[in-house]
């Protein structure tokens, strides 16, 4: 009886420790797997990030990110150099003066262009009416261009009108120069002397020598629909009165009160 009871224990003592054994191989094995699934998980992460990096995002960003899975910073940095690097590279370096020149080049500007100006734009243009810059309305019919020395009406309508317009109580100024409004000047060697149709007389230049000693009137006048000027001189003698000689009238378009 007590060898048997001897041989039970052992037995029992036997079993218990291939039991652990088995509990502590079956744990190992786990662990393993767990591992290898880990390892699985992060080598798919690793080649998502390197493939996004390279710009397989639809945006074209460095990295890209789903809804509900967190983000790391340096990713979100690394995104936001990108805009960075891209809007930098239409408009011109943060804090540049932005140039545009002839076929939307964008650069920055650099001495000695106008380097102080926030936008600069410049194309190779030399006539009046061809502008350097076209601000339209959206059909494209009517808009104001800016060119070579001039402000010009633009869009596919035959005729425009250009307006100056002021705000408030605001005055359209020309200064410091004289305005010139389509002006041109006509000769004539003795008074009165006329404009072509359709102009306006605004100043008028001439002499009383070998006519009179002074000017005695100066009056506008009309000759078939062309306006002009006469001005008397009172003779040397002061019997009586001559036009002036060698007028020259300056006309224009400018109706003037």
């Amino acid at each position: 009886m007590d060898r048997l009871s001897t041989d039970l224990s052992e037995e029992l003592a036997e079993l218990r420790a291939r039991l652990a054994s088995l509990e502590a191989e079956r744990t190992a094995s786990r662990g393993r797997v767990r591992w290898a699934g880990a390892a699985v998980v992060i080598a798919a992460l690793i080649g998502t990030a390197a493939s996004a990096a390279n710009g397989a995002c639809p945006n074209g960003l460095p990295f890209c990110f789903n809804s509900n899975t967190p983000a790391l910073a340096s990713e979100v940095n690394t995104n936001f150099s990108q805009l960075k690097e891209w809007l930098e590279s239409k408009v011109g370096t943060v804090a540049a003066p932005v140039r545009i020149t002839t076929g939307a080049t964008v650069s920055t500007i650099t001495p000695p262009t106008q380097a102080s100006r926030a936008l600069f734009v410049s194309a190779n243009t030399s006539g009046h009416t061809e502008p350097i810059v076209d601000f339209r309305h959206d059909n494209l019919t009517q808009g104001v261009g800016i060119g070579w020395s001039s402000v010009v009406a633009t869009g596919t309508a035959t005729n425009q009108d250009l307006f100056l317009v002021p705000k408030g109580t605001g005055q359209v100024v020309v200064a410091p120069s004289n305005l010139n409004v389509g002006a041109s000047a006509v000769s004539c060697a003795v008074g009165p002397c006329y404009c072509t149709g359709g102009m306006y007389p605004l100043s008028h230049t001439g002499t009383c020598n070998g006519a009179g000693i002074g000017v005695y009137s100066v009056l506008p006048v009309t000759l078939n629909g062309q306006r002009g000027i006469d001005v008397q001189c009172i003779t040397s003698n002061f019997a009586g009165f001559a036009p002036m000689r060698n007028m020259v009238l300056t006309c224009s378009r400018l109706m003037t009160q």
